[in-house]
């Protein structure tokens, strides 16, 4: 399934699963990549959990959903470009991944200082799961889990 979004957006948006043609354009958006991201990356890939996002047929975006967060989706990662944020890419990557889970709700995890992305979960109706604090190295850093029922 893909998706066109060129009836609401100045420049048209489409988004599609990654093919093994978008694994390096991926990695090569995504910055100070490190071996664990690039394996998982190339997993997800191979996998068809990766999506990519594009305007004007140029790739600007990925996102990756996988179902190992308790058998619901989870979208472990969602990247866009800085040249290319508040387009819309991010919004049609999600309902993209919405569209396409096999489970009764999708969650996602964010980074508390990471307020676009909280505004637009809950423009999206994503509702606040909880939180943990101490997730990666940063001792003063917390990380709010949102869902979305999809049923």
């Amino acid at each position: 399934m893909v998706i066109l979004m060129s009836e609401i957006q100045a420049n048209p948006i489409e988004v599609r699963p990654a093919n093994f043609s978008d694994a390096q354009p991926i990695i090569d958006l995504y910055p100070e990549i490190d071996r664990k991201m690039f394996n998982f990356i190339q997993r997800a890939v191979s996998s068809r959990n990766c999506y990519v996002g594009l305007i004007n047929k140029q790739q600007h975006a990925f996102g990756i959903m996988e179902y190992d967060f308790f058998d619901f989706a989870f979208i472990h990662s969602l990247y866009v470009a800085p040249d290319a944020r508040r387009q819309g890419l991010a919004t049609a990557l999600i309902r993209f991944m919405e569209l396409n889970c096999k489970s009764g709700k999708l969650f996602t995890r964010i980074s508390q200082s990471n307020l676009p992305g909280h505004t637009l979960l809950k423009k999206m109706n994503y509702l606040e799961a909880g939180e943990i604090s101490n997730l990666y190295d940063n001792a003063n850093k917390k990380d709010l889990f949102y869902y979305k029922p999809l049923n």
